[in-house]
């Protein structure tokens, strides 16, 4: 399923709420970053090396599985890097990486792979940066200015290093041949 930005906000409200986030601004920031989020995730591209056997095959969907006390603490350091470390910054942290983690857990890789027919591959992922479209979710929601933009990129900064150390197995379905083969694949998150 695609990040959308309803699923979003149901996903992210929630999560924000339950960590005593209860302010009239939390759905501001659910909504700014499930749009920003819409934008972005598809353009995050999926790399495999794969192994098994000669043919052409199509990845299994995978969910995307964030290790949360990794992007707690990648959005921890963002939050650090931008100065926007206050008394509730480790509970809103909390809130929005446990959202994000749920968020993600929804949406699946969908890759091709050449050479490998039945297998099974390691994806990395090459996340773009997400500052511009995080910067345009929160704007198109009111959070313009100095905070908003920091905002922007202390979430950027957070997702972009829990992506580019994700790595993920990824089982490939396919044509069956008697012949062992090597290749790569490519893909995109659903």
């Amino acid at each position: 399923m695609p990040v959308t930005t309803p699923q979003a906000i149901t996903t992210l409200i929630p999560n924000l709420v339950s960590c005593a986030m209860l302010g009239v601004g939390v759905p501001n920031v659910a909504r700014g970053l499930g749009i920003g989020l819409s934008t972005w995730t598809p353009t995050i591209s999926i790399s495999t090396t794969d192994v098994g056997t000669a043919g052409a095959g199509k990845g299994v969907p995978v969910p995307i599985v964030l290790t949360q006390p990794i992007l707690y603490a990648n959005l921890l350091a963002g939050m650090r890097h931008e100065r926007l470390l206050g008394v509730l910054a480790p509970a809103f942290i909390m809130g929005l990486t446990n959202g994000l983690v749920a968020l993600y857990a929804q949406a699946i890789t969908s890759t091709a792979h050449v050479g490998v027919g039945t297998g099974a591959g390691v994806a990395v992922f090459r996340p773009p940066p997400a500052f511009p479209h995080l910067r345009a979710g929160f704007a198109s929601v009111g959070m313009n200015g100095d905070v908003g933009t920091r905002f922007a990129r202390a979430v950027s900064r957070g997702l972009e290093t829990t992506f580019k150390a994700l790595v993920l197995p990824q089982p490939i379905a396919g044509s069956v041949s008697p012949a062992p083969a090597s290749g790569r694949g490519f893909g995109r998150i659903l």
